[in-house]
């Protein structure tokens, strides 16, 4: 099975379990770690983008007037949109990428990687392909799903490739001066490597899948944490909200979510933020701080504030795949089976 398919199902069988209610005060214990809860005043607007069908995956931005929205495609001309604060719009270029992944430094340097090993590059006028990393030895096809790094001189890619058997081992690379150089990976049959985000110096999260042989869909989430040089198993769990997992990077160290539980670690052993009950999220959380973290559903975004979780916008058949945080203001990307079309939901707190 494709990765695009394997991610598709994935999605769906996250959306398929989730409850349609959230309740408008789901309480949580745990310990607080930020100075204030977070707020929940959002003014919201709503933006429609019809990107041929194709499905907007990943979002990122340097400030909310220079964000990025990228997402694999039939049509190459609709995969990377850009929003400059006023309106979403795609250059229509026919560039042979499919991107799973966006990053954004600043508004003159954003990387995007995805099928066949591509990762791209702009330098505020135009994207190029920086780089095309070869298929390892025994490999039929392969796919580059997350980047990031501490910064765009210390960059990070990973992802997986398939064996002429259809089995999936994971891949990772490292941007060494012009160079990717492969990162060796520890033996892990049907385990494919996505989203990673560093949140300190040589210290990273990365989320990963772990499938049945020969291209099965997913069957459980694993949460891996990577020192620069290997990989280590920190959480696995089923591939239903029960066992969702994700994270997203704050000042000082990460939110990781397990299951129903919200964590925080700067490094050290993650320390118990809350237990969230009854709450159908999942997917890709985003988060300003320990209380101030934001959940995506299926039908809207909830926001976990130090008590509770609450909505901070609800909208039926939303279906929010991923989220980006700014001080001010969140955006929030989801695609509507029905009509084919993404959305990106932007919310604003008073200036």
């Amino acid at each position: 099975m494709e990765k695009a398919d394997r991610m598709k199902t994935g999605f769906l069988v996250l959306i398929s379990t989730v409850i349609m209610t959230l309740s408008s005060c789901n309480k949580v214990v745990g310990p607080h770690y930020a100075t204030q809860p977070g707020p929940r005043d959002y003014t919201w607007q709503v933006d429609t983008i019809n990107a041929g069908g194709n499905i907007l995956s990943s979002i990122d931005g340097s400030s909310d007037s220079s964000v990025w929205a990228v997402g694999e495609a039939g049509d190459f001309r609709f995969t990377i949109w850009h929003f400059d604060g006023k309106r979403w719009a795609t250059d229509s270029v026919n560039r042979p990428l499919n991107p799973n992944a966006v990053r954004a430094f600043s508004p003159t340097d954003v990387w995007a990687v995805g099928e066949d090993g591509q990762i791209w590059n702009y330098n505020g006028i135009n994207w190029s392909q920086q780089a095309r990393v070869p298929l390892p030895n025994g490999a039929q096809v392969m796919f580059l799903s997350g980047i990031d790094g501490n910064s765009p001189t210390n960059l990070y890619t990973d992802g997986e490739y398939f064996d002429n058997s259809g089995n999936a081992y994971p891949l990772m690379y490292h941007l060494n001066g012009n160079t990717w150089d492969k990162v060796t990976t520890r033996n892990l049959p049907d385990v494919a490597l996505y989203r990673m985000r560093f949140y300190a110096p040589g210290r990273a999260l990365v989320w990963a899948e772990k499938s049945e042989a020969n291209g099965s869909p997913p069957d459980s989430e694993q949460i891996y944490s990577f020192n620069g040089t290997s990989l280590q198993l920190i959480y696995g769990g089923p591939e239903t909200l029960d066992g969702a997992a994700d994270f997203a990077p704050i000042s000082g160290g990460i939110v990781i979510l397990e299951g129903r539980t919200l964590f925080f670690s700067s490094g050290g052993s993650p320390q118990k933020i809350a237990s969230v009950m009854d709450s159908p999220f999942g997917w890709q959380i985003a988060a300003r701080s320990t209380e101030d973290v934001f959940l995506p559903a299926s039908d809207g975004i909830g926001e976990y504030n130090g008590t509770d979780v609450q909505y901070l916008y609800r909208q039926s058949g939303a279906n929010i795949i991923a989220l980006k945080a700014f001080p001010k203001s969140l955006f929030a990307i989801g695609y509507s089976y029905t009509t084919h079309l993404n959305y990106v939901y932007r919310g604003y707190l008073p200036q």
